[in-house]
Formats: structure tokens, sequence, C-alpha cells
């Protein structure tokens, strides 16, 4: 119990003096044993002060050191890791414009190319119904006859039927045809239409080879039809159309010259 109470108090004189980093020397032979008891506790166990390591020894002549080292300093991260901030590059593929199917594309041209070709054969030729009774010689040379056909009464009437099928170059060169120069086909005269009578013969047959039509230039806005036909049996004709997308619905923009085979 002695020796306890002794090592005690060797061990608080030791606390009280660690803060410093001196050294204790006991020479009292009593204090001393006690100093050894108490030194060799201490050695045995981990001590700090204050987060600061606690050495213990005792040396030959019965010293007590006591130093205090300084704990290595914790790793702390100073910087944050570095973070993307840019999203990965989403992958694109460029497409191209999307057009009509093969299908969709061959309707459309046999529907556009036989109103065209009724309007180069029929309207452009003045095969339209007439009255023969009313006739107007204003033209002496070309004698003039009243339409019937009660959707063609006016110019306007005609302007019409070809904006139906045709749009830019194709109506302009159609509209010239029919309703300009000095003897045009269609004349109105006295609050009537009047038609001219052309006498010649059809350019086009309707022997057009559907199966065979060529596209070309397709894109959403519209593309280009080429195709063949026979004309009166015989030759064989190529012929380009453009067909172009509108508001109002597919017509052709531009007929090509006919190419003779």
């Amino acid at each position: 119990m002695k020796k306890n109470m002794i090592a005690l108090a060797a061990l608080s004189t030791l606390l009280c003096t660690a803060l410093t980093g001196c050294s204790i020397n006991v020479t009292d032979d009593t204090v001393s044993q006690a100093a050894n008891i108490a030194a060799s506790v201490l050695d045995s166990a981990d001590i700090s002060v204050n987060d600061q390591n606690v050495d213990v020894s005792v040396d030959s002549n019965g010293d007590i050191n006591v130093n205090i080292t300084q704990a290595p300093a914790a790793e702390t991260q100073t910087t944050a890791p570095a973070v993307a901030t840019e999203a990965p590059a989403v992958q694109t593929t460029e497409s191209t414009p999307a057009g009509l199917s093969e299908a969709e594309m061959k309707n459309i041209s046999k529907q556009l190319i036989t109103e065209y070709m009724d309007l180069y054969d029929g309207l452009g030729a003045g095969c339209v119904e007439i009255d023969e009774t009313q006739l107007s010689e204003v033209r002496a040379q070309w004698p003039y006859l009243m339409v019937l056909d009660p959707k063609l009464q006016s110019v306007a009437d005609v302007e019409q039927v070809l904006s139906k099928t045709l749009i830019h170059e194709a109506y302009t060169e159609m509209h010239a045809m029919v309703l300009e120069g000095e003897m045009p086909l269609f004349l109105p005269i006295n609050d009537n239409l009047y038609v001219r009578q052309a006498g010649r013969g059809g350019a086009y047959s309707d022997t057009w080879n559907w199966d065979d039509l060529q596209f070309s230039n397709v894109t959403t806005e519209g593309f280009t039809v080429t195709g063949t036909y026979t004309h009166m049996g015989a030759a064989t004709m190529t012929q380009s159309f453009n067909i172009l997308n509108t508001p109002e619905g597919y017509r052709i923009s531009w007929v090509g010259g006919i190419i003779y085979e």
C-alpha cells in the first residue's frame, strides 16, 4: 500500500512537470524506489498530454527522465479532388432530310405527269367543250368559239386549273402558251370565255412506263423524277420533272426537254 502511494506521488510530480520538458532527479532511496516503480508503470503505458507523447525512462543513477515529443501532424487534404464539371459529349449522327418512299414518289409522279399531259394536250390544244354556233371573228384568221365548260368561264378559271398542277417555271411556261401573246388560246369576249381552235395533235400518249420511273434529289422539299414513254406507238421519249412540296400539295415546278431515243 505504501509503495503504491509513493508511486502515485511520483506520478503526480511527473505529470505536473511534463509540459515543461524538464528532467527530475530523485536522490532519496525510498523515493528512488518509488520512482522506479512509477517509471516501470509509465514505461508500460502510452501516455499523452494535450495530444503530445510522454516518454519516461530511469538511468543508472536513479534519475527519472521525462521527454515530451510532438505527435506527427495528421495529414489533411487541403484541396478537394477535381470534380468533372463538363458533361461528356453526346455522340450524334448526321442524318439526311427524310424524303418520301419510292412508292409514294411513284404515285405522286404518276398523278402529276398525267395532269400535265391533260393540260398540254387538252387545255393547251383547246380541247374543251364549246358552242360551235357562238363564233367570234375578232381574229379573222383564227376563229374563236365560246367555251361551255362551267369550270372554265374566265381567264381566272384557267389560271386556277393550271395552278393545281404547276408552279414556278412550269406554271409560267404553260401560262404563256395558253393566255399570252397576240393570239392567246383563251380570250375573254363579251363577258364570256372563248377558245381558239388550235387544231394540233397531242404530244403525249398514255404509254408511260410507270414502273421504270427514276428518282433523284430526294429531300423533304421535293424530288426529281425521270421517265420514258412511247409517242404515237413509235419513238421512245425521256423526260424529267421537278416536283415540289408546297403548302397546297405537290406541284410540278420544272419540266425538262423531251429527249428522243
